[in-house]
């Protein structure tokens, strides 16, 4: 699958674009080193638009990423930087849930 948009939240609350992987094949080995983790786990926010975090998160002593537990309303809570895609035809989701938001 092709990845349309791609965004990097950290855990300071910062979104960034992450061009160098949009219009590329899921590929993890890409997404590793920008969400710093060994294995990734997906979470599926809505159809086409999806969060991928650190599967081991919970276990490392990470801080809470507010704004992608937000996202997902996820328990427990969202820690570590996470990349969310989306494939929409829209491609706004995050801008419109997320960038507004605290």
């Amino acid at each position: 699958m092709k990845i349309k948009k791609a965004w990097l939240i950290d855990t300071s609350g910062n979104i960034t674009r992450i061009p160098s992987i949009e219009g590329k094949e899921m590929d993890f080995q890409t997404m590793y080193p920008l969400i710093k983790c060994d294995t990734i786990e997906h979470v599926a926010l809505k159809k086409g638009v999806d969060m991928w975090v650190d599967e081991e998160g919970l276990l490392k002593p990470n801080t809470v990423n507010q704004k992608a537990s937000y996202l997902c309303s996820y328990d427990p809570q969202i820690v570590g930087n996470v990349i969310v895609t989306d494939n929409t035809k829209a491609g706004d989701y995050l801008i419109e849930e997320c960038l507004v938001k605290p």
